[in-house]
């Protein structure tokens, strides 16, 4: 129904026509088309960046295990970059290294975001427990 104003007169619209709907319907087709490419875009440029980071990741992992050989490396770093990569072997194994050298960078362990990957392994509770730190409480 439309008012038309002060007359205080009501009527009815007309109804669309088909061809007014299937416009209607194409339109937000089109629209939801766009958004799906969007979407899909977005995440196929997400899992490039991260191929890109990743690999950029593995590399910085190498290097600085290389420099350890020659000068000290704190086995902090390689802990960070593994627990990022998801390599949760390797990221216990360097933090381990770090707790017996009592590296400083392990004080911000359990709120530093990049260890989130290994909360919820055992592990993590274990070298939390031997610094003397609670688990970090969830939200």
């Amino acid at each position: 129904m439309i008012d038309d104003g002060e007359l205080g007169v009501r009527r009815q619209r007309p109804a669309a026509s088909t061809e007014a709907r299937g416009s209607i319907l194409a339109r937000r087709g089109g629209k939801a088309l766009v958004l799906g490419l969007i979407v899909l875009l977005a995440r196929i440029s997400a899992a490039v960046i991260w191929k890109f980071l990743s690999g950029s990741l593995f590399h910085d992992a190498e290097i600085e295990k290389e420099r350890s050989k020659r000068e000290y490396v704190p086995a902090i770093r390689l802990a960070r970059i593994y627990a990022i990569l998801g390599q949760k072997d390797q990221a216990f194994a360097s933090l381990d290294k770090a707790y017996e050298n009592r590296e400083d960078g392990l004080v911000h362990i359990n709120v530093d975001p990049r260890y989130d990957s290994l909360r919820s392994d055992p592990r993590f509770s274990n070298l939390l427990q031997r610094m003397g730190l609670t688990p970090k409480q969830s939200r």
